[in-house]
């Protein structure tokens, strides 16, 4: 069950263990919102395949990118990176036994670590070194993320920080 954020009223539909409704503060209306579990099936079940073996190796990255985002709540800095100096999330930094990836920086600029389910981190190839900065833009990543919203029939204001909105719900 996923909380599911509407974006024309304050009060949400909530899980069936919660009888009450929750109120979201007015400031806080346009936060962000959540999917239904559905859409997020949806989502992944209808991710583009790319056309070229460029495209395709670029869908299927981003395809990784946004389980993670999904499933472990990541900010799209903290997963991507943001320079050389901290390039986000690094291969070297994912505990395959534990199946927890350590975060060196985090919006506090401390580290942190994050849970992933075990699907997520078998989907995560072996290296070394950033996982993503300087592999795929972000530039690249929203364009896979509207094209599958697209095709799985979601609608409305989408970022990339609903991912992380979802995970949080």
């Amino acid at each position: 069950w996923l909380v599911s954020w509407s974006m024309s009223a304050s009060v949400t539909d909530v899980s069936p263990f919660i009888t009450e409704k929750l109120k979201i503060p007015a400031q806080r209306e346009d936060a962000g919102r959540a999917l239904r579990g559905q859409d997020v099936l949806n989502l992944f079940a209808n991710w583009p395949k790319g056309h070229t073996p460029e495209t395709a190796h670029f869908a299927e990255v981003a395809k990784i990118f946004f389980h993670i985002v999904f499933f472990g709540g990541l900010r799209l800095g903290e997963l991507l990176g943001t320079s050389d100096e901290d390039p986000g999330a690094k291969y070297e930094n994912l505990d395959r036994e534990r199946s927890i990836l350590r975060l060196d920086t985090s919006k506090n600029g401390q580290w942190r670590e994050v849970a992933l389910p075990r699907f997520v981190v078998d989907m995560i190839p072996k290296g070394n070194g950033p996982m993503f900065f300087g592999h795929i833009s972000d530039h690249t990543l929203r364009h896979y993320y509207k094209m599958a919203t697209k095709v799985a029939g979601i609608t409305g204001r989408l970022r990339l920080h609903d991912g992380r909105v979802t995970a949080a719900t």
